[in-house]
């Protein structure tokens, strides 16, 4: 299980996180609507997608998630291309 951090400013009143298996099939699906979920990814690869918003508008964010369940460690990156 791994606990996400929504660290936004300016007082977002919705969010929701998306993720993307990009060892499996590849499909993005929303996951949570929650500001700090909680989500047991499986071994793999994986994209999240996380938007929140305010009164002002949306604002999205991604990043790439590896995660090695014989390891017991998460990696952290951005893609770039």
């Amino acid at each position: 299980n791994i606990v996400l951090t929504d660290i936004s400013t300016e007082y977002p009143t919705s969010w929701k996180w998306n993720a993307t298996n990009l060892l499996g099939n590849n499909t993005e699906v929303t996951f949570s609507t929650s500001q700090n979920p909680l989500f047991n990814f499986g071994t793999g690869n994986w994209r999240i997608n996380f938007s929140v918003t305010n009164a002002f508008g949306t604002n999205t964010t991604n990043q790439t998630i590896g995660w090695n369940l014989t390891s017991q460690r998460v990696y952290f990156w951005n893609r770039t291309a």
